[in-house]
Parts: structure tokens; C-alpha cells; sequence
């Protein structure tokens, strides 16, 4: 769902340097960030000697926590992307914006506080310093931010952020096509993720697949919880089973599941036999076979195990 018109983020009118300039920084959720991507949000000022203008925000490389309304947000911490945009000083006022959707409400010089994010009836309120300072601000890069052009696994699993630890490495059994890949990732069911580009280490330039509401695991992909390799292929040129030409996600280990007394990957009724025999003292469990057997999860296993495990089987049939 694309939030609806009055959607983004943290405004401050920061600090005006011994140059005559002063740096907006605005927070874009990553709510937003993930429906319309990281680039193209632009400031738009005007008043002073310029008139009114644009001004491109650049990505930081750093995201913050703020808590948001409770109407929508329920009032939890949502992660934003941090942007910086420089332009000369003595402006009048700011907006927000990607080209075709202006998001929050005025930004001036002397306020103090600007309400700029709204959905539903909720309003996050953000301070807003214009405290001039003695030297140019300058904003470092987080400490895992991405150090080259790569591409990156961004996601739930991630809070939508790229970094080091989720880069692909090129695929070099792959000598004909273009391949990426990325190890033991660990997915839940309910995770979702895309791959973006990153040109100068900060600014996610290209999102894959392009576009909106087809986030991998969006519509159920992820079947099971486990851990998986990813395969990327940037061409779009991936088997017709792929996630929209470039995705392929293979489960390396799924998580093991409670009743599996004999770990082949199902529950069934051999796993019910197979623990009865051990509760005869016909044979015994091992350290992981006894965590699965122990069904009802209280730290024991006996017969009222077998039946839990019947009843699974019995509920799949």
C-alpha cells in the first residue's frame, strides 16, 4: 500500500554555515522509502536572493528511530532514512518532494517544531533548529553503510537498510551471465526483501524488481523458515521460475519442526511410532531428537507427546 498524500518524515532546518549556506536534513520513513524507492526526494525552497528553487537530499548512509502517531503507527519507533540537502541561506520556507507528490507541511527558518508527517490522523512532531554554527556541518556515513558500488539484500530483515553485512558477492560458478549471491540468509515466513544498487556506497540508485508492491515474500514466497541463499541476476535474465527474472531464493536448512522426531523434514505418523519405540526403551533419542519430540513444550517427553504428534497428523490429512 503507497501511504497516501501527506506521508514522509522528519524535517530540520539545520545549520546555516560560514559560507551562507544552511543544511536541511530530512528523515523519509522507510515505509515510504520502500514504496518509492531512495532517490529522487528533492527540497523545494523559496524566498531569498535565489527565488524559488529545487534542491536534490543526498542519503546520509545513517537512519534514525522516532516514534510515530498512534491513529496508524500505534505509536511504535519507526526507522528513517536520513537525507541532506545544502542550499543558501535567508530562504523563507521548504517542502518535500519526489517530482510528483509533496509530502508534509511547511518548513521555515524560525520554527522551532514542524508537523510533517501525517497519515490517518496521527502527527509525529520533530524539532527544527535553525541555530547558525561556525563551521559547515558535515554528516559521516554510518559505520555499516556500504564502502563501494555492489548490490545489497534490503528488507525487514534489515529495517530497509543497506550495509556490509547484507552485500552480494559475484557468483563466479556462474561464467556466462551476470550473478550474484548471498549465504545463509535467515527468512521468517512473514519477511520480505528486494535488491538495491549502490553507486557511491550511500544512495540506493536502482531498486530490484523496479517498482511497487512486489517485495520478495510480499505475496507468500517464503513458505517456511529457514535459512536460504539468494540468487541476483541484475539483467533480468533468470530462469521462468524466478522472482520477476532476477530473484531465486533456495532454502539451505529449513527450521526444524516440532514433531519431526525422525528429522527427515516431515511430521508424520512415523515420527509418532518411532517415539513410541523410544518410550519403550526399544532405542533412545538424541539431544535434538528429544527437543523435537517434546511437542507440548514442557520440557518432558512422553506419551502426551505421541498423541500431539497424531493429532498433527491426523489435521494434515
Amino acid at each position: 500500500m503507497v501511504v497516501s498524500m501527506l506521508t514522509v518524515a522528519a524535517v530540520s532546518a539545520g545549520a546555516a554555515d560560514s559560507s551562507g549556506t544552511t543544511t536541511i536534513t530530512v528523515g523519509v520513513i522507510n515505509y515510504v522509502i520502500n514504496e518509492l524507492g531512495n532517490t529522487g526526494y528533492k527540497v523545494h525552497y523559496w524566498g531569498g536572493a535565489d527565488g524559488a528553487k529545487d534542491a536534490d537530499l543526498t542519503a546520509t548512509g545513517k537512519t534514525e528511530k522516532k516514534s510515530v502517531g498512534k491513529a496508524y503507527w500505534n505509536g511504535d519507533e519507526q526507522t528513517f532514512t536520513m537525507f541532506t540537502a545544502t542550499v543558501p541561506s535567508g530562504f523563507d520556507g521548504y517542502k518535500v518532494h519526489n517530482g510528483d507528490r509533496w509530502f508534509g507541511d511547511d518548513g521555515t527558518p524560525d520554527k522551532t517544531t514542524a508537523y510533517i508527517f501525517n497519515y490517518s490522523g496521527d502527527k509525529a512532531l520533530y524539532e527544527v533548529s535553525a541555530e547558525p554554527v561556525t563551521e559547515p556541518v558535515t554528516v559521516a556515513p554510518a559505520t555499516d553503510a556500504p564502502a563501494e558500488m555492489a548490490y545489497y539484500l534490503i528488507g525487514s530483515v534489515n529495517e530497509w537498510t543497506a550495509g556490509e553485512a547484507y552485500k552480494l558477492s559475484k557468483n563466479d560458478a556462474s561464467a556466462d551471465i551476470e550473478e550474484y549471491l548471498f549465504n545463509d540468509l535467515a527468512l521468517e515466513t512473514t519477511d520480505e526483501f528486494k535488491v538495491v544498487y549502490s553507486e557511491d556506497g550511500t544512495a540506493m540508485t536502482k531498486w530490484f524488481p523496479e517498482g511497487t508492491q512486489n517485495n520478495y515474500g510480499g505475496n507468500g514466497e517464503i513458505t517456511a523458515a529457514g535459512t536460504y541463499t539468494v540468487y541476483f541476476r541484475p539483467h533480468y535474465d533468470g530462469f521462468e521460475d524466478w522472482f520477476n527474472g532476477c530473484i531465486a531464493v533456495i532454502i539451505n536448512k529449513p527450521e526444524p519442526l516440532l514433531g519431526d522426531v525422525d528429522m527427515d523434514g516431515d511430521v508424520d505418523i512415523q515420527d509418532a511410532t518411532l517415539l513410541q519405540i523410544c518410550l519403550a526403551e526399544m532405542t533412545a533419542l538424541n539431544d535434538d531428537q528429544f527437543k523435537l519430540a517434546d511437542v507440548n513444550q514442557d520440557g518432558f517427553v512422553n506419551v502426551r507427546d505421541v498423541t500431539a504428534i497424531q493429532r498433527i497428523v491426523a489435521e494434515m490429512s
